[in-house]
């Protein structure tokens, strides 16, 4: 690939905001603003967003993690990638240092347009070069300014080069701004190019994640509105599910789905599984679904009882969504209905995926480790989609609350042989939104309040304010994780230790994380480790990125 004519591209008619991160942050508080044009709303939305792909092309180049505050990365002092040389019969350094030297003047344009219009910009996250005192030699930055210069005026048209030179002063700020993100834009797409193609699904799923996970509602407005484009119709489709979702929640007057009554339905009575198969006359006529219920506990009073009901509304509307992210892996909900045992019953009834064998049952993970024998990139592969769930639930601000790998169902393909790529995550009939207004109610009659390791043991120690967290969920994922490693189920080698209470499970699980580095690497172990010890005070999701979603994505794309 012809790197040096790749990162030609950008100098002196881009360049423009690729280090916006390492530079600053444009502050969100613009809605507030009566004079800021519409456009310049606009454009601040796009500009935000291309800064997240390119810091995000920094991370997995450079292996470092910009979006912490306190980091001191400087793309000026660090090293390529061997790999990513290796990749190049040129040598691409001289170019990209180049490429970002241009871009610091370019920086403080677009800090002045936003200050001029009285828009806050946020301190410097990290080092951005000073110009006075250059990383490189001043005769080796100036010879290559010109032989970069050179070559990208060879490749313009007249009319292009009459306008090279052309300074933008007298355009407004909203053509300005324009300008800048079609170039930007351009230039993530190209720097991508370099790290190859099995990263793209992944880095498309996190740059939607990140965008839309820090966002008001009236930023989500903007996503929809702006981001409509054909290479991401993700963030305008993420956007909406969130927006939505949150209006679900948060407006009594929507209509939500209706109970189904099906007929003569029944829970399990196996108690193993809260999951069982069901006929039902769906658009496609008689299809098999699968139907997850979950017991009240009869020690409800008849307030609380109207709760779970309400949520099952909710989850059922909002699991039916048509611009759901495919990155949650959810089933799609068809509705959701009750029945009266010894006790009221719930249930959520989902199609079967439109790959799964007609008929088949899906398999929980938990069993699959005793029928299947993944490759190591499988299992990285598996690990890394549900990780990238995770992100995708907890910036749409929700909380799973059971996220065990018997939650994580596997569907047999047309061949009759269990599908490990494409796995669906249920057991959304704990759930509820991330939100301090929201109670987590008394533990339900199938056995909760006994103690499950796979719950984090704070779950277990009888806090009056128990609250169900991020930490929580984040812990189960390691415990999965854990359990994806070693390819067996974890709580089983709890049962052998006979340690089955909140204060010592943590540290036998931290014991046998600290061997998975052996079977799956160290950024494996340690993504695993932060899972089960989330610090209490740490609950930015883009920590859970930096320190569990990019190490695992890193394992699997490293894997050929």
């Amino acid at each position: 690939m012809p790197v040096l004519e790749t990162l030609a591209f950008a100098i002196g008619t881009s360049g423009l905001l690729p280090v916006i991160k390492a530079g600053f942050r444009i502050a969100l508080a613009i809605h507030e603003i009566d004079s800021i044009p519409s456009n310049v709303i606009s454009y601040h939305t796009k500009l935000d967003i291309e800064s997240i792909r390119f810091i995000q092309w920094l991370e997995n180049v450079f292996g470092t993690t910009i979006y912490d505050q306190e980091d001191s990365f400087d793309p000026f002092t660090a090293d390529l990638p061997k790999s990513l040389e290796a990749e190049s019969i040129l040598d691409i350094k001289p170019a990209i240092y180049q490429a970002l030297w241009e871009v610091q003047t370019l920086l403080r344009e677009v800090g002045e347009i936003f200050k001029d219009l009285g828009i806050k910009v946020k301190e410097p996250f990290g080092r951005v070069p000073d110009t006075s005192k250059p990383k490189l030699e001043k005769d080796a930055v100036q010879a290559q300014r010109t032989e970069m210069k050179k070559s990208v005026l060879k490749k313009l048209s007249i009319t292009q080069k009459l306008g090279y030179n052309i300074t933008t002063h007298k355009r407004s700020p909203g053509e300005r701004l324009e300008r800048l993100h079609e170039s930007l834009e351009a230039w993530n797409s190209k720097l991508e190019g370099l790290v190859g193609r099995q990263r793209e699904n992944i880095d498309r799923a996190v740059v939607m994640s990140r965008a839309i996970g820090r966002r008001s509602q009236s930023d989500l407005l903007d996503v929809m509105q702006n981001m409509v484009f054909p290479k991401s119709p993700e963030l305008s489709d993420g956007a909406r599910f969130k927006l939505d979702r949150l209006q679900i929640l948060g407006d009594n007057s929507l209509k939500l789905v209706e109970r189904t009554d099906p007929g003569m339905w029944s829970p399990p009575t196996d108690r193993s599984s809260n999951r069982k198969m069901q006929t039902m006359n769906t658009d496609q006529g008689l299809s098999s679904v699968i139907v997850e219920w979950k017991a009240t506990d009869s020690q409800l009073s008849s307030e609380q009882k109207k709760i779970p009901m309400k949520r099952m509304a909710m989850l059922a509307t909002i699991l039916r969504h048509e611009d759901k992210p495919a990155g949650l892996r959810s089933l799609d909900c068809i509705g959701w209905t009750t029945q009266m045992t010894t006790v009221e019953n719930f249930g959520l009834i989902y199609k079967m995926p439109d790959f799964a064998q007609r008929g088949s049952k899906p398999t929980g993970l938990d069993a699959a480790f005793t029928k299947l024998t993944p490759t190591l990139p499988e299992r990285f592969q598996l690990a890394t989609t549900l990780a990238l769930a995770m992100l995708e639930y907890h910036c749409m601000e929700w909380v799973h609350k059971a996220f065990f790998s018997s939650n994580v169902l596997l569907f047999k393909g047309q061949n009759g042989e269990l599908v490990l790529s494409k796995p669906y995550i249920s057991g959304f009939e704990y759930s509820r939104p991330d939100d301090p207004q929201q109670v987590t109610l008394p533990n339900d009659v199938q056995g909760r309040l006994k103690f499950d390791c796979r719950q984090h043991p704070d779950v277990f120690r009888g806090r009056d304010d128990y609250r169900y967290s991020r930490k929580y969920d984040f812990y189960s994922l390691g415990f999965v994780l854990l359990e994806i490693a070693l390819w067996r189920r974890v709580r089983e080698d709890i049962v052998r230790t006979s340690v089955m209470n909140p204060d010592n499970a943590l540290e036998v699980l931290n014991s046998i994380a600290g061997d998975v580095g052996h079977r799956m690497g160290s950024k494996y172990r340690n993504a695993v480790v932060a899972c089960l010890n989330w610090d209490d005070e740490d609950e930015d999701i883009d920590q859970f990125y930096l320190k569990v979603v990019q190490p695992l994505t890193t394992c699997q794309c490293g894997m050929r």
